[in-house]
């Protein structure tokens, strides 16, 4: 019953209320996703932690992340997709590099994450790793059908990107139970995507 409430209220709330939300103040949902975790933090407490310990397996897939975004940013340029962030701003650097890692994993890989993993528990792991990236990719891809056509072409390729890093940050996290780990990953994705938007004379 608490999996199914946390997973249906989150949604509920996203696609109900937080168009309204943020007409009061432009970063109302951002705060009323912080309580959600927050919320889901205390009701399955002891079921994660937040713990670091690198070794070279993390390092190699870290790499491989900034590698990726990098990749993704650059080829996205040039197939003419623009991107629709002002990547030279100071706004948008705080919410790429900091805000989207730390909230979207808490928010993906443990507050939404950890209900999925209750529900499915008789199933394999590799089915919950699977249910958490569809979602992850597929509240990007929702967001094509309210957006400005000319920035839907880029959700669109955002929605496929994302579903393979949340499969790779939902894996991470069912193997360590530490939402440290696709915390990282995310980062460094996002580092070489920033830096390919560089690289293109976007920042």
């Amino acid at each position: 019953m608490l999996a199914w409430s946390m997973l249906i209220g989150y949604f509920a709330a996203r696609y109900l209320l937080f168009e309204r939300l943020d007409t009061y103040f432009q970063y109302a949902s951002y705060i009323f996703e912080f309580a959600f975790v927050g919320l889901a933090a205390y009701l399955y407490r002891g079921k994660f932690r937040f713990e670091l310990r690198p070794d070279r397996r993390f390092w190699a897939a870290s790499a491989l992340c900034a590698i990726v975004g990098f990749g993704i940013s650059v080829a996205t340029v040039k197939a003419g997709v623009g991107i629709p962030f002002a990547m030279d701003q100071g706004v948008t650097i705080f919410f790429l590099l900091t805000l989207s890692p730390v909230l979207e994993e808490l928010l993906f890989r443990m507050a939404l994450l950890l209900p999925l993993a209750q529900l499915l528990a008789k199933r394999n792991a590799s089915v919950t790793i699977a249910a958490n990236a569809a979602l992850f990719a597929a509240v990007h891809w929702v967001a094509v059908f309210q957006v400005n056509s000319s920035v839907a072409p880029f959700v669109a390729v955002q929605s496929v990107y994302t579903l393979a890093l949340g499969g790779l940050c939902a894996s991470w996290m069912m193997r360590t139970t530490s939402v440290a780990y696709p915390m990282g990953l995310h980062f460094f994705f996002n580092v070489g995507f920033y830096l390919g938007a560089a690289a293109c004379g976007l920042a």
